[in-house]
């Protein structure tokens, strides 16, 4: 769901998709991150400040994605080598903004419920990153596919 919403949001610059993107994931946290209640005072406000900061790097993950789309049948080389370069310094500010926050989390948690809530969030973001890779044609598919398709001309 969360990566069909992110592949609407980038073909069509959505806004208010963009905006939902960061509203499912906490229920799962909440649900399977068992917490008491002096921890979830001080868990969620950090969850929200580390979802934000994760929301922007979403927001620059679209804008990729949408760059993408927008040069997806006429993609350059050099197109292509921005896109990539762009996507591989994406998944390193996620990493290092994990990081950060885990030495966060790490003050406010237990070890054990901070490797739960990261297990948490990368099976998250694998279940995301599953769906895209299916969603997102290779480069060359579209133009491929359009053009193995029989004209309806005569």
């Amino acid at each position: 769901i969360l990566a069909e919403t992110i592949m609407k949001a980038a073909r069509v610059g959505s806004i208010s998709s963009r905006n939902s993107l960061s509203c499912w994931p906490w229920r799962t946290i909440a649900t399977n991150l068992p917490l008491s209640s002096a921890e979830a005072d001080r868990f969620w406000p950090l969850y929200r400040q580390y979802q934000l900061a994760r929301d922007e790097l979403v927001e620059r993950r679209i804008k990729n994605l949408e760059a993408y789309y927008e040069r997806l049948d006429t993609l350059s080389e050099e197109d292509a080598a921005q896109l990539l370069d762009t996507h591989l310094q994406l998944q390193e500010d996620f990493l290092s903004l994990k990081k950060r926050y885990v030495g966060k989390f790490r003050k406010i948690l237990s070890q054990q419920k901070t490797l739960r809530y990261f297990q948490l969030e990368h099976r998250l973001d694998a279940m995301v990153e599953d769906e895209l890779a299916q969603s997102i044609p290779l480069t060359g598919e579209a133009s491929a596919a359009q053009s193995a398709q029989p004209s309806s001309t005569q």
